[in-house]
Parts: C-alpha cells; sequence; structure tokens
C-alpha cells in the first residue's frame, strides 16, 4: 500500500525538526551526522612510502606479532592499471634494526578501492586472528579473503597464507555463539561458516538463489565449499525483511539499499529500459548516483535517520556548485525486498519526484561506480596541463581547473570517479559567480609514446556522455599531457 503524500511530510516535517534541534550534539540521535565542532581522530598512515605508482586504498592498525611494533595492514593499487587487485601488505616498526619494514604482502580478488575493509577476526576459533579482507571486484561481484598466520621458518619471518578465496553476489560471516571457556582463553570455539550467494542461473525468478557454505577443516588448514543449495525467493524475501526490521539501525538499512534500483516508465510502446530512472546507492563510500537517460549526478551520502519501521530518511548533497551545494532529501520505504518508495524533495519544484523503484538483478545502470575523492587528485596523477587537438587547454591543480580555449577562460571544478573498472573524469564549468553552468565527461586512459620505461606512457582525455548503462564516447577534442612536461619526467 502506497503512503499518502500527507503522511509522507509529516513524517519529514518532524524528522527535519529534530535533525535541526540536534545538529552539533553529539547525543543528536542514532544516524551519521557529523559534528563539525570536534575534530576527527588522526588516521593512521602507511610506515613505508608509497611507489611512485601506487595509491593508497586503506591503513588499519594491527597488533598480531609481538616481537614487531605499531604494526599496521595496508591496502593499495596501481594507479596505471585500473583492474588491478588490491595488495595487501603487514608493515611493522623492527627495534632491533630500528627502522620501518614490510613483513608480508599478498594480493586480493577484489579491484576496486571503494568499500574495501581489512580486519582481524577469530574466524577459526583457536584464538589466532585471521586478516580479513574484504571488496569487490571489476564484475561487481563481493570478494573475500582470508589469511591465516603460518608457520614458516624464523629466517623467513612472518608469513600469512590464503586459506579463503570466494567471489559471489553476496557474502556473509555467520557469527555462531562460542562457550564461556572459549571467552576465557580456556578452550577453543567452534569455527564461523562463511555463506555466499548467487543467483540461481536454472531459475527464471532473479530472486531465487544458490547458497554455498565454506567451513573450516584443520585437516586441510583451509575452508572449504560445501555443495551448493537453492533457497527459494519466498524464503529469502521473509528473512530479509525480518532481519531489517527487528535490527531497526541505520546501518541495517542503508546495507539493505546498497545496490542498483530502477524506476519504471509507465510506457506504452515496448523498448530498452536503458532509459528507465535509476539511483545507485553505494554506503561504503557514503555515495548516492542519481541516473536519468543522459546524465549521472553523483551525491555525497551525509546523513540517514530511521522514521517509520519500514523507513528511513537521507540527506545527499552535490558540492559541484562552487557556490551553495545541492541538496536532496529522501524519504524511503520499503515495501518488499525487492521494491521500495521513494520521495526525493529538490532544490526547486522541478527537481521533486516521487515513485517505485525496484532492485536490478545486475549491475546494468552505473555497474560498479566508485567515487575517487577530490582530495586524492594530484595523487592520481591530475596535476598540470592537458592539451587537446584543437586548441583546448585545461590546467589542474588539486581538485580546480582552468579551462581555455583561445577565446576565454573558465574555472571549474573536476572530480574522479570509475566506473566498470574505467576511470571517468568530471568537469563543473562555473559561471563567475560560481554556479555550475556546464558539465564535460571524460574517459581517462594511458597510452604508450614509445620507448620504454614509466616516462614513456602518457594520459589522455576522450570525450564521453555518461548513461544510466555507463558511458559512450562521442566527438569533442581530446586532450594529451604537454610534451613538454612529459619530457621532464
Amino acid at each position: 500500500m502506497k503512503m499518502p503524500a500527507s503522511a509522507v511530510f509529516l513524517v519529514l516535517g518532524l524528522v527535519l525538526a529534530t535533525l535541526s534541534g540536534c545538529r552539533g550534539s553529539a547525543s543528536g540521535g542514532t544516524g551519521g551526522s557529523r559534528d563539525e565542532s570536534q575534530a576527527a581522530p588522526e588516521a593512521p598512515q602507511p610506515l613505508l612510502a608509497l611507489d611512485a605508482d601506487d595509491y593508497l586504498v586503506a591503513v588499519t592498525t594491527a597488533d598480531i606479532l609481538p616481537e614487531y611494533q605499531d604494526e599496521r595492514l595496508v591496502a593499495k593499487k596501481r594507479k596505471s592499471v585500473p583492474d588491478s587487485p588490491v595488495t595487501v601488505s603487514l608493515e611493522g616498526y623492527d627495534a632491533r634494526r630500528r627502522k620501518a619494514v614490510k613483513l608480508w604482502d599478498s594480493v586480493t580478488k577484489a579491484t576496486g578501492f571503494r568499500g574495501f575493509t581489512m580486519t582481524l577476526m577469530d574466524l577459526v576459533g583457536d584464538h589466532s586472528m585471521e586478516i580479513v579482507c574484504r571488496g569487490v571486484n571489476g564484475s561487481g561481484q563481493r570478494t573475500l579473503d582470508v589469511f591465516r598466520k603460518s608457520y614458516a621458518p624464523k629466517s623467513k619471518g612472518p608469513a600469512y597464507t590464503s586459506v579463503c578465496e570466494i567471489m559471489a553476489e553476496e557474502i556473509r560471516i555467520e557469527k555462531v555463539e562460542r562457550p564461556e571457556g572459549y571467552q576465557t582463553g580456556q578452550k577453543n570455539g567452534p569455527s564461523f561458516p562463511l555463506v555466499a550467494y548467487a543467483a540461481d542461473r536454472e531459475s527464471r525468478n532473479p530472486m531465487d538463489l544458490v547458497r554455498t557454505t565454506y567451513s573450516w577443516k584443520y585437516a586441510e588448514t583451509r575452508y572449504v565449499a560445501g555443495p551448493p543449495e537453492k533457497v527459494s525467493a519466498e524464503k529469502v524475501e521473509q528473512r530479509q525483511l525480518e532481519e531489517l526490521f527487528a535490527e531497526n539501525t541505520v546501518e541495517g538499512f542503508e546495507r539493505f539499499l546498497e545496490g542498483t534500483w530502477k524506476k519504471p516508465s509507465e510506457r506504452t510502446i515496448t523498448k530498452s529500459d536503458s532509459a528507465d530512472p535509476a539511483i545507485l546507492f553505494q554506503p561504503s563510500g557514503k555515495t548516492i548516483a542519481f541516473y536519468s537517460a543522459d546524465s549521472v549526478e553523483i551525491y555525497e551520502w551525509l546523513e540517514s535517520r530511521r522514521t517509520l519501521y519500514n523507513g528511513l530518511l537521507v540527506i545527499a548533497e552535490n558540492r559541484s556548485n562552487a557556490a551553495a551545494s545541492i541538496r536532496k532529501i529522501l524519504s524511503i520505504f520499503v515495501r518488499t525486498p525487492s521494491s521500495i518508495e521513494v520521495s526525493i524533495q529538490g532544490a526547486d519544484q522541478y527537481d521533486n519526484s516521487d515513485g517505485t523503484y525496484a532492485r536490478t538483478s545486475t549491475m546494468d545502470a552505473g555497474k560498479g561506480i566508485e567515487i575517487h575523492p577530490t582530495s586524492t587528485l594530484e595523487r592520481s596523477g591530475f596535476q598540470g596541463t592537458f592539451l587537446g587537438e584543437k586548441g583546448l587547454r585545461i590546467v589542474f591543480s588539486g581538485d580546480r581547473a582552468v579551462v581555455s580555449d583561445g577565446k576565454k577562460t573558465q574555472s571549474a571544478l573536476c572530480t574522479v570517479f570509475l566506473l566498470a573498472d574505467r576511470r571517468i573524469l568530471s568537469l563543473r564549468i562555473l559561471s563567475e559567480n560560481g554556479l555550475s553552468k556546464d558539465q564535460r565527461d571524460y574517459l581517462i586512459e594511458e597510452r604508450d609514446r614509445g620507448g620504454s620505461g614509466r616516462s614513456a606512457r602518457s594520459l589522455v582525455l576522450v570525450p564521453v556522455t555518461l548513461t544510466s548503462r555507463g558511458y559512450e564516447e562521442m566527438a569533442g577534442d581530446t586532450l594529451s599531457e604537454d610534451p613538454a612536461a612529459l619530457s621532464e619526467r
């Protein structure tokens, strides 16, 4: 049953009143509001310098080797290879040698840098911490890599061995209760099963799944997959809603929304659904992408608030406007595991909409989109001058750019993001009063200029147009790095 508009706006008004009264307070609800008055704790940094062709994906502290100090788990990825795997390494300070050293490293099945996490967890139940890495690959699948400490000869130092690699649409670690003896360190406990879900390719119902359970086998010292089990759509739906409503948290609701939702249009003529509006929720990267037939708008996910038992209020912001940011307020209500009602309030009446959105069974809209923070543009190689074949010139500096075509010079804001593991550069051309008046999008390619070494390669910006299915190349001025700057490498 669709909620009346009056009820939606009543709930919206009550929640917004609460938000305005609580903003800036540490006790302002259960959502993810940011307290600007309090400085964020300093994030851990790698102990060792990154290579010139690497960028940092994630860092977390680790206290797992008593013979070393200040250990860090560091995840990084090659800049020059968009589909390169995320590499994880363990660094620590060696007091005997009085320097930081790399103790171990390995590649993972993940290729995306947004949403990649590393945690230490006793999956096996023997009080030994495994390194658990979760991420996303180029096909949009979830990935899980588990590394367990192995007992290599002392001369070779510490070592971790891969004991599980999973790629699936959904992966869960099913924690089981462990006895009191485990909690006090006197006994081992049961291991945690790892469960992977994939679409049932033999079924016509996209909600039907195949479940595979991975169990720890001491004899084989690794996780071993059990036989696939079919799970009917009815059981899946019932379980999803029960878990969502029982958890009653913002985080649980955000996880439920993760992925692409399409709003089917009321067309009488049969045609491709590529023009249907769509919303891509990415809670791990705190971004929301709104798709239409010929454009993509990317918003930062600022806040979430639970409203009714099946409702969530979301505040999102697009900061491409230098003078004033643009906000959208979304009232979201869950109807079934595969459908939600969304009411969107924008900057003006023409930006307001409401309707029912259906979860897509494949990531055909915005497949694998990931936002690359503008604060790291320089680390990604986007600085300096790019020249076009028809006289266009763009000079990048941080998240700003100056665009000139020989007749006029304009300022622009720039953002880099991944779309199906291809890097896209989006330029927002600004008017004199700082408002966004035009958008240009480019596919970033690295091409060989001949010769050898890193200096023999250069970046090229190819004009594209963004669509609900990704991007399409278009006519325009292709830009290359300034040859004068390349000769100085």
